[in-house]
């Protein structure tokens, strides 16, 4: 988040050196002189070989994850085994996306460690960071309610708006940075801390202020006050990631993943999560066969797939091909982009103008800062989503506004618990992917003023930005 500054509350009908010495010395002959210097290079060699080959020298540990062979039966046990072992630091264990642990190690253990028969395969560890977005100042609490433009191009009307109370009652999961869960204009239900890479049961929260922004664009409740999601009202799960330092790391997003996964196999089908949001990126590629053998995220995102859940992820803000970030380039993840959209309609006639200043998007265009397809492959799972001037909450029951793929996801993801919701996707997982896809490709055919420049009727030379999102399937 860049720049604080607070502004009046909205309406929803209205449109975040050492000190030297000098020593004294008794004066030497020549020759006892040249006898020291000589001592004193034999005495510097040798400690400069000790210091090269003796144990002072300790080989650096680096991150690792060490994926198990299925025929594996008890992960915490294997690795608890293979600690004592091998001489690494275990950090955290897997077992619902897949089987296997992350932890710290010299490249003399990961060798010996990789020769284990349990083992079937070990990846260095990858640090991922929240897309690149830019926020204004929190705003006051609305006391009115305030219809954000972006979810009136989606599909939203006011009629639908004044129907107050109602909500989409499907389970959605933001992997983030929290949300804040206090927040009257959200329905959080529960959540974990990932951030350490072991999942801890908390009350949720958001020091940051990213996921509450992603949270509200999925889901903030339809009622007289604040703003309005694609999904409103639909019961949250927070999944923190990112540290108290900032950074977030591959064992805190396997963690997650790990987590999110373990909702769809265990006994309680109230939590079981249908729809995750990921609003960060990493360095990357997609090398087919879900990853087997080299990714343990796109292994893990996979299972989810398989057990009935839809990811929605962030293309990323470096207006660059998105082909080497995951999970953005994953086959098997709904990918957004990001169009820019002032006035809650197409057609392009409006002012680039955001909370007082201009923005560098034009009306119904693509956003400048946006990542986008090349490759045959991405192009199929690359779907768009408003992501400038951005309008959601934030913690302390603030408000804010914000520019980003960071919020074009979450308006996807929205798009997605709604026709889930509706009975328009069905099957869950990949089917759920594939016909949100199909759907959302003929209502913009059907409709051609309903898109953007840039996207697929308008396309952008050597840039795919997909189909713009609607909230409207099955409704």
């Amino acid at each position: 988040m860049s720049s604080q500054s607070h502004r009046p509350a909205q309406s929803r009908r209205q449109r975040h050196k050492p000190e030297s010495r000098q020593e004294s010395r008794p004066p030497h002959t020549k020759r006892f002189r040249n006898l020291l210097g000589a001592f004193s290079a034999l005495v510097l060699a040798a400690a400069t070989i000790v210091a090269a080959s003796g144990p002072a020298a300790a080989e650096e540990e680096s991150g690792y994850t060490v994926v198990l062979k299925d025929n594996v039966t008890n992960v915490d046990s294997t690795a608890a085994a293979q600690q004592k072992k091998y001489g690494f630091t275990l950090s955290s264990t897997y077992e619902h996306g897949l089987k296997g642990y992350s932890g710290t190690m010299t490249s003399a253990e990961e060798a010996e460690l990789g020769a284990d028969p349990a083992i079937a395969f070990i990846a260095p560890e990858r640090k991922f960071t929240l897309a690149d977005d830019e926020a204004d100042g929190p705003e006051p609490p609305a006391v009115t309610g305030f219809l954000p433009t972006w979810w009136l191009r989606v599909g939203g009307t006011e009629d639908e708006a004044a129907d107050n109370g109602t909500e989409i009652s499907v389970n959605t999961a933001v992997i983030d940075t929290g949300i804040d869960s206090s927040h009257p204009d959200l329905n959080v239900v529960g959540g974990v801390d990932c951030s350490s890479g072991t999942a801890v049961e908390v009350t949720p929260v958001d020091h940051n202020g990213h996921g509450t922004m992603v949270a509200g664009v999925i889901a903030a409740k339809n009622n007289t006050f604040g703003v309005i999601g694609t999904a409103y009202g639909a019961p949250l799960w927070s999944v923190r990631v990112m540290s108290d330092s900032g950074t977030i790391s591959e064992a805190a997003l396997l963690c997650a993943a790990d987590w999110v996964v373990s909702t769809r196999t265990d006994s309680d089908q109230q939590n079981d999560i249908q729809v995750v949001n990921i609003s960060i990126g990493g360095p990357g590629q997609d090398q087919g066969s879900c990853g087997n053998g080299v990714d343990p995220l796109h292994q893990m995102i996979c299972q989810g797939v398989e057990q009935g859940i839809t990811w929605t992820v962030a293309a990323g803000n470096e207006a660059a091909d998105f082909a080497t970030t995951v999970p953005a380039t994953y086959d098997e993840v709904l990918t957004a982009t990001a169009m820019a959209d002032y006035d809650g309609r197409p057609g392009g006639e409006a002012t680039p103008i955001c909370s007082g200043g201009t923005v560098p998007s034009a009306d119904d265009d693509f956003a400048n800062f946006s990542n986008f397809a090349t490759e045959a492959a991405d192009q199929q799972h690359t779907v768009a989503g408003p992501g400038v001037c951005i309008t959601s909450t934030y913690p302390g029951g603030l408000y804010n506004t914000a520019h980003g793929t960071s919020f074009a996801s979450p308006a996807v993801a929205g798009s997605v618990a709604r026709c889930i919701y509706s009975g328009a996707c069905q099957g869950g997982g990949s089917s759920v992917m594939q016909q949100f896809l199909a759907a959302v490709e003929q209502y913009n055919n059907e409709d051609p003023r309903f898109g953007f420049t840039g996207d697929p009727l308008r396309p952008s030379s050597g840039q795919y930005f997909g189909y713009l999102t609607t909230s409207t399937l099955g409704f």
